[in-house]
């Protein structure tokens, strides 16, 4: 995996870009298209040259949580919220990583 590009190297990614193409700034700066097309992109869309603000992943549901889904999905298997997916474990709980669903299949 290649070195991060520093805030020098992205700032002066996006002053190239003004009036160089992007396979010239990417020759210009010993960067890959992709980096030089993220940097531009992330100045031109949302005006930062710092990394993105990474988010906390979503927390699965316990052991507990999955029996009150079980249990309020076979009371009213009919359970939903309207605009959404109309699960009732959507909108309740987030899902489990991985694609591990409210019920799984053994």
């Amino acid at each position: 995996m290649a070195p991060r590009s520093t805030l020098d190297e992205r700032r002066a990614i996006t002053v190239m870009g003004r009036t160089m193409s992007q396979k010239a700034i990417s020759a210009a700066t010993g960067r890959p298209l992709p980096t030089v097309n993220r940097v531009l992109r992330a100045f031109y869309e949302e005006g930062r040259l710092a990394d993105a603000v990474r988010r906390r992943p979503e927390r699965a549901p316990t052991d507990e949580e999955d029996r009150l889904i079980v249990a309020a999905s076979v009371e009213n298997p009919f359970l939903y919220r309207p605009g959404n997916s109309g699960y009732f474990w959507d909108w309740t709980f987030p899902r489990k990583p991985y694609g591990g669903g409210c019920i799984q299949q053994r």
